[in-house]
């Protein structure tokens, strides 16, 4: 018989977990900086934050493989991935300008195509039991989101220098949009094999990243200068998120 998992976290993950919450609160403090000092402390701790995630999911890999029903495992391969090109976007958005904020933009939007993919095969694997009122619900919820999201960034897009980003910022809506349905869809569709709290932490996982997305969006998309929402708001949400899969493959 099936056996279900559990959630686990060993007691090095947990000091890397830490670690990584440290190097978060130097990363918020550096968006109270000004010039250099502002630039180092915040490459070091973007950097120490994104590996500690990939650490975690490193460490948490063999064993998730090992217990995990083909579904699971191809959900646990897909979200490593997916933890991969975020830790590999986190740096190119270290640059401030608009070919980092595209190549940003492009890495994420493949990392999010792994995470949609591993959700995915945890719904393909268990389409029948989701309810129609939740298929339902779900795709209202996500759809009515991503009308909102792009309300509000789209008149941006008037200004002649961001028109070049309305197709990515397009896609990439289009994108976290299917993953944030899958994840709520694979909540019932896992019912069988997977813990409950298991499931839902994987829900807030991709809410959390969700919202986080919104406020990079905001940042370097919309006129307002909105940098301390990102780095007060967005960047916590953002590793948390990414913590959260890691941790739970």
């Amino acid at each position: 018989p099936q056996t279900t998992m559990m959630a686990r976290l060993d007691v090095s993950t947990e000091d890397v977990v830490c670690f990584s919450f440290f190097s978060l609160l130097v990363l918020m403090y550096s968006s109270t900086l000004h010039g250099k000092a502002r630039e180092y402390t915040r490459i070091v701790s973007k950097t120490l934050c994104s590996l500690s995630f990939l650490y975690v999911a490193w460490s948490g890999i063999a064993y998730a493989l090992y217990r995990g029903s083909p579904s699971e495992n191809e959900y646990s391969k897909m979200i490593v991935w997916g933890l991969v090109f975020g830790a590999l976007g986190d740096v190119i958005l270290l640059g401030s300008s608009k070919a980092a904020f595209l190549g940003g933009l492009a890495t994420f939007l493949v990392g999010h195509v792994f995470y949609a993919i591993g959700f995915f095969a945890l719904v393909q694997d268990g389409f029948k039991r989701i309810e129609l009122t939740w298929i339902v619900g779900s795709s209202l919820v996500t759809m009515i989101q991503a009308f909102l999201i792009w309300n509000e960034l789209a008149p941006s897009f008037r200004d002649p220098s961001k028109k070049s980003l309305k197709l990515p910022s397009m896609m990439y809506v289009s994108v976290i949009s299917v993953v944030l349905l899958t994840s709520l869809l694979s909540f019932q569709a896992s019912e069988k094999r997977v813990d409950q709290s298991v499931r839902l932490i994987r829900v807030i996982a991709v809410y959390l990243f969700y919202l986080s997305d919104v406020c990079v969006a905001r940042d370097r998309i919309m006129s307002t200068d909105r940098s301390l929402l990102n780095g007060y708001i967005g960047l916590p949400l953002y590793y948390v998120a990414q913590l959260l899969l890691a941790s739970h493959l």
